[in-house]
């Protein structure tokens, strides 16, 4: 899901931001939502991505990052 999404992508950001969206998804999202097809991702698995960063002790800014990472792929 990640690899097509984050070669398009690479070309229209900086390398720092590239770094930051691969390790959001290998940390957050692989784990929760694995090769899931987009239109299977529902509201509640979100929430549980959005519990899990919550439960990990990250800031409220940083469970807004795996939500829009998702949101690009």
């Amino acid at each position: 899901m990640f690899s097509g999404y984050n070669e398009r992508a690479q070309g229209d950001r900086n390398d720092e931001t590239n770094k930051t969206e691969r390790l959001c998804f290998n940390k957050w999202i692989a784990p929760l939502l694995g090769n899931m097809p987009m239109k299977d991702i529902s509201q509640d698995l979100l929430e549980t991505l959005k519990k899990n960063v919550r439960d990990a002790g990250r800031s409220a800014r940083t469970i807004t990052y795996p939500i829009h990472c998702k949101a690009g792929v």
